[in-house]
């Protein structure tokens, strides 16, 4: 009777040991896993951080461009406009047939 009790002992002993083995192994994962969370999360800000200045900066130059390309834009227009508006079909089908 007594063996039995010693091995039940043992064995007690020893499933306890793995337990809080296991348990030890389980925090350890937790911790890890929340510093790597921890990690990704100001990873992911650092990057969000990137982006918005980076179209902060595209979207400025965007309008910087069309700033400078529309005044252009409408000089050529109306270039075009007062040229179209100096046509004479008569004139012109005259012009073309006396050369």
């Amino acid at each position: 009777m007594e063996v039995k009790v010693k091995r039940a002992a043992e064995t007690a002993a020893k499933q306890d040991a793995e337990y809080k083995d296991t348990c030890r192994k389980a925090e350890e994962a937790r911790q890890g896993w929340e510093t790597a969370m921890y990690n990704c999360c100001q990873k992911f800000q650092e990057m969000e951080e990137e982006r918005e200045k980076y179209l902060q900066s595209l979207f400025t130059k965007y309008t910087e461009l069309l700033g400078n390309f529309i005044p252009g834009y409408q000089e050529s227009c109306n270039s075009i406009k007062q040229n179209a508006e100096r046509i004479d079909a008569p004139s012109d089908v005259s012009e073309a047939t006396e050369k």
